[in-house]
């Protein structure tokens, strides 16, 4: 015989249920709580400089409420409340999972920034001298002259970037230039207005803004 349970039944049980649970606070009853009573609680707590349970919050939205428009902006507020605790490597990857996700939000310009500060507050002295990194490492030779190890060495773009030797005429403007085939076909430093490498250029993250 099949038993059916009448709706009051059916909640009675369930009520019993979470009795016996006594005080702790289950998932279903933080999974019932409206986006943006967590959002505001955050705020309020961003206000309050604890960054560390904002994003908490922030995360908990993100979580439980992804597709609303607050769980969008919890994604970028992760990002903010990671970068105000000093912790600028979680808040880029929180930034850089927003602008995946969200590639056309008017927010993705924020997260852009976000990450460009987080870079640069990584930087331990913005004056320090980067003339090491401007020295050949090796010997070696270019354009048939002998550069000796040690020497300063540079980069121009404007040369590089109208080489005839790398760019197919390259005084036109042509933008399938820069597919993705096109660009796994050519040397990976013939494109480079941001620089190359390690340390690149901050102006790269602003500049998509």
């Amino acid at each position: 015989m099949v038993m059916r349970l009448t709706r009051p039944l059916a909640a009675l049980i369930l009520v019993v249920g979470l009795g016996a649970c006594g005080s702790r606070v289950t998932e279903l009853d933080f999974d019932e709580r409206p986006a943006d009573q967590l959002y505001n609680e955050a705020l309020v707590l961003m206000n309050e400089g604890d960054y560390r349970t904002a994003q908490l919050k922030f995360e908990e939205v993100d979580r439980l409420h992804p597709h609303s428009d607050l769980g969008r902006k919890s994604q970028v507020m992760q990002a903010f409340a990671n970068y105000s605790r000093g912790r600028y490597t979680d808040a880029s990857v929180a930034a850089k999972r927003f602008i995946a996700l969200n590639p056309g939000s008017p927010d993705a310009a924020y997260a852009q920034y976000i990450i460009a500060m987080s870079y640069y507050r990584q930087i331990p002295d913005v004056t320090r001298d980067q003339d090491g990194t401007r020295r050949a490492l090796e010997a070696f030779e270019f354009g048939g002259y002998h550069i000796p190890a040690g020497t300063p060495v540079g980069v121009n773009p404007t040369f590089v970037h109208n080489d005839p030797e790398i760019w197919d005429s390259p005084e036109t403007f042509d933008p399938m230039r820069f597919t993705r085939e096109a660009e796994k076909a050519r040397h990976k430093y013939a494109w480079v207005p941001f620089g190359g490498g390690a340390h690149m250029c901050l102006g790269l993250h602003f500049a998509y803004m």
